[in-house]
């Protein structure tokens, strides 16, 4: 498993002073509550929560974008576009963005101004499968 990406954005926020924390195995004791002070021992989906909490400190814009992003993708695999593995399948959820979206863009070219728009597009799909169950 790589760390640069933590490094990155761990050093990224000691520079900027959001981070409290002046060495990296501080921040890592803290977030799993003493358990380990070590990256190696925290499993790949506690490295990305780490690495989601400093990114919210270092950009929280870019934070929220990421956020909403992921809900989309998750309705959108919730509703079937998956792969055969069981992951999203990107491929699938981006043609709907660039074909049903409103604005008709790549997902990753909304701005955080137009994002919230796209989710609730997502939702109404859901609310509208929900709705077809009810009246089937």
């Amino acid at each position: 498993m790589s760390y640069a990406h933590f490094f990155m954005l761990f050093n990224q926020a000691r520079r900027s002073g959001v981070m409290p924390y002046a060495d990296h195995h501080e921040l890592v004791g803290d977030a799993t509550q003493g358990r380990t002070a070590s990256l190696r021992d925290l499993s790949p989906k506690e490295l990305r929560a780490l690495e989601q909490r400093i990114l919210e400190l270092v950009d929280p814009a870019e934070a929220s974008l990421q956020r909403q992003r992921r809900k989309i993708i998750a309705i959108l695999a919730g509703r079937g576009c998956i792969t055969p593995q069981g992951t999203p399948d990107m491929a699938h959820v981006h043609a709907w963005v660039e074909r049903y979206g409103y604005l008709h863009k790549p997902m990753n070219e909304y701005t955080n101004k137009e994002l919230p728009r796209l989710v609730t597009q997502a939702e109404a799909i859901v609310a509208s499968d929900l709705k077809a169950i009810r009246n089937a």
